[in-house]
């Protein structure tokens, strides 16, 4: 069975959640100082990462309703707040939610835009 590179780039993103969600917030902290950005990194990452997850959502189902990539994003979303209770030194925050979902809208508005000049 071949893997397309749109799911071996869900899968990526995935393990990217994963990892960051559940690392201990001392470990974070050092990568944050290590690269010299501070506090600034965390909300560029979620945004990030969300844009990414809603454009190749969008992507791989577009035989499906369109609203569809958004309440999948919604879910990664609220999970991994709510599992950052279980972790050292981090603290789930209803605006990483919100910027989660402003990325994926982004990135879902940008999959539809590029599909309509394909279409």
């Amino acid at each position: 069975m071949r893997v397309s590179k749109t799911t071996s780039a869900l899968a990526g993103l995935g393990l990217i959640l994963i990892v960051g969600t559940l690392m201990p917030g001392d470990a974070k902290a050092a990568i944050q100082r290590g690269l010299g950005l501070g506090n600034l990194i965390q909300p560029v990452a979620h945004f990030t990462l969300f844009v990414g997850l809603a454009f190749l959502l969008s992507q791989r189902l577009r035989r499906l309703p369109i609203w569809l990539p958004l309440l999948i994003c919604l879910v990664p979303a609220l999970a991994t707040e709510f599992l950052q209770q279980f972790s050292p030194l981090r603290h789930p925050r209803l605006s990483d939610v919100g910027i989660d979902m402003l990325g994926a809208t982004c990135g879902w508005t940008l999959a539809l835009l590029s599909s309509r000049r394909t279409d």
